[in-house]
C-alpha cells in the first residue's frame, strides 16, 4: 500500500532544480505506488517558459501539481508571504483529502510541515538540504554586522533547532552532516537520519560514444588537441570562480588550447569580467542548457572542475554537479571541506580534491589529474553506489514506508 503524501518545495519545478532533483525521485515514487501532491513555488519567468514541460512529466507520473507564483520582493515580507502561501495550500490539500505525512524539502517549506504536524499530528519528513541559516551568513546573504540580519539567523536557527528535534524522519545529503548533526545534540536518540546524497539519472547522464563525444567536440569548434575544462550549475555566493579560473589559468599552461566552458542558467557578465582579470576571456565559453542538453555538452568535455567555499554549512552539503560529471565518465578536480566530496572522489577514482586554493595545490591537482588511472567507464560504475537516481529512490521508498507503518501502528493504552 502506498502514501498519500503532500510534497512542499520552495524550488520550483521549471528551476534546474527541481527539473533535476525533485521531479525524478517523485515520478519514481509515484512508480512505487505513492500518491503525491506537489506544491512548488514558481518563479514567473522560469514557468512561463518551462511549464509545459513540467506540467507534461507530472501528468505523465500521476503526480498532482499545484504550482504557487514565486514572490521576491519586496525582501523579507516576500519570504514571509511565500512561507504563509505553501502553509495555506498544503492545509487546503490536507482538508480535502487527508495526507499520511508531509515531505518538506528545505528549511522554509519544513516550518510549514511543522505547523501542520503541530495542529493536525501529520508527520513530517524533513529532507534538509543543507545546514540552510548558516549557508545564507556565510554566504554574505544575511550580513551578521547588520542588526536585522543577525536576528533574522537567530530566528531561523531557532526554528531549523526544532525541526531537527521534531522531523519524524530527517534526511540529511552527507555522512559529514550526520555526523555535523549527531554533535549538535538536538536530535534524540532513535528518531531515524537517512543519508541520501543528490542522486543523477544514470539513463540520461550516460557514457558518451566517441561519434557522440566528436559532434559534441564540433558544435562547440574545439580543435582535436584542445582540452576543454567545464563547470556545470549557478555561480552563487559559495562558488569559487576567482579559484576555478586561477586553476584554469596554471591548466594553460600544460594546455595552451584548453577552453573553458560554464554551463551555467545566469551570471555570464560576472563569469566573463572575472576571466578578464585573470586574461583568460577569449578561451571562456558560457551556455545556459535544459537539462535534457546537459550531457551532450558533458560529452565534449575532458574534465569537471566544482571550487565551492569550505565553510561550516557545506558539511551537509552534496553539489548536484558531481554526481552528473561522474556518470558521464568525466573525472572531476574539487577542493576538500565540502560535505563527503573528498572521500567520494577517493573512493571511485573519480578525480582530485584540492587541500588549498594556490598554484602549489593546483600544479599538484594538474599532476594528479593526468595520472588517474581509473577509465570513464570505471569512474561511471564507481559513481553508481553513491548517485544512482534508483538507489536514492529505494531510500525514499524506505523511508514513506517507515512512516506508513507508524501511522498504522496501533498507539499505547494510556
Amino acid at each position: 500500500m502506498g502514501a498519500e503524501v503532500i510534497y512542499l518545495s520552495f524550488d520550483g519545478m521549471t528551476d534546474p532544480l527541481g527539473r533535476s532533483q525533485v521531479l525524478p525521485y517523485l515520478a519514481g515514487l509515484s512508480g512505487r505506488g505513492h500518491r503525491l501532491r506537489l506544491v512548488s513555488l514558481e518563479k514567473p519567468a522560469a514557468f512561463d517558459r518551462g511549464w509545459t514541460t513540467a506540467d507534461a512529466i507530472c501528468r505523465s507520473a500521476g503526480i498532482e501539481w499545484w504550482p504557487l507564483p514565486y514572490r521576491s520582493r519586496p525582501p523579507i515580507a516576500s519570504g514571509i508571504a511565500n512561507l504563509r502561501a505553501l502553509r495555506r495550500e498544503a492545509e487546503r490539500l490536507h482538508g480535502e483529502r487527508p495526507a499520511d505525512f508531509v515531505h518538506c524539502r528545505a528549511d522554509l517549506p519544513a516550518i510549514a510541515g511543522l505547523a501542520l504536524k503541530r495542529r493536525h499530528g501529520l508527520p513530517l519528513l524533513f529532507d534538509m538540504r543543507s545546514f540552510w541559516a548558516d549557508e545564507r551568513a556565510e554566504g554574505g546573504y544575511w550580513d551578521q554586522r547588520k542588526r536585522l540580519y543577525r536576528a533574522i539567523f537567530r530566528f531561523f536557527k531557532k526554528r531549523q533547532r526544532a525541526l531537527i528535534a521534531e522531523a519524524d524522519e530527517l534526511v540529511t545529503l552527507s555522512e559529514e552532516g550526520g555526523r555535523a548533526l549527531d554533535a549538535m545534540g538536538i536530535r534524540p536518540a532513535g528518531k531515524p537520519v537517512t543519508v541520501i546524497p543528490c542522486c543523477a539519472d544514470f539513463d540520461l547522464f550516460a557514457l558518451p560514444s566517441p561519434e557522440i563525444r566528436s559532434e559534441a567536440r564540433a558544435r562547440l569548434g574545439l580543435a582535436d588537441e584542445a582540452k576543454l575544462l567545464v563547470h556545470l550549475g549557478s555561480i552563487g555566493a559559495n562558488c569559487l570562480l576567482g579559484e576555478m579560473l586561477d586553476f584554469f589559468a596554471i591548466y594553460r599552461e600544460r594546455h595552451p588550447q584548453a577552453r573553458f566552458l560554464f554551463v551555467a542558467p545566469s551570471g555570464e557578465g560576472t563569469i566573463r569580467a572575472a576571466a578578464r582579470e585573470r586574461r583568460v576571456d577569449e578561451a571562456i565559453d558560457v551556455r545556459s542548457a535544459a537539462r535534457e542538453e546537459i550531457p551532450d555538452l558533458l560529452a565534449a568535455a575532458d574534465a569537471g572542475i566544482m571550487f565551492v567555499r569550505p565553510v561550516w554549512s557545506k558539511k551537509a552539503a552534496s553539489p548536484t554537479k558531481l554526481g552528473e560529471m561522474l556518470a558521464t565518465g568525466l573525472p572531476v578536480v574539487a577542493n576538500v571541506g565540502v560535505g563527503d566530496v573528498s572521500e567520494i572522489l577517493r573512493d571511485t577514482g573519480g578525480g582530485v580534491a584540492v587541500e588549498s586554493f594556490d598554484s602549489g595545490a593546483y600544479h599538484a591537482a594538474i599532476d594528479a589529474l593526468a595520472n588517474l588511472s581509473a577509465s570513464p567507464n570505471e569512474r561511471r560504475d564507481s559513481a553508481r553506489s553513491w548517485f544512482d537516481l534508483r538507489t536514492g529512490i529505494d531510500a525514499y521508498d524506505r523511508i514513506y514506508r517507515r512512516l506508513i507503518s507508524s501511522r498504522a501502528a496501533p498507539r499505547p493504552q494510556p
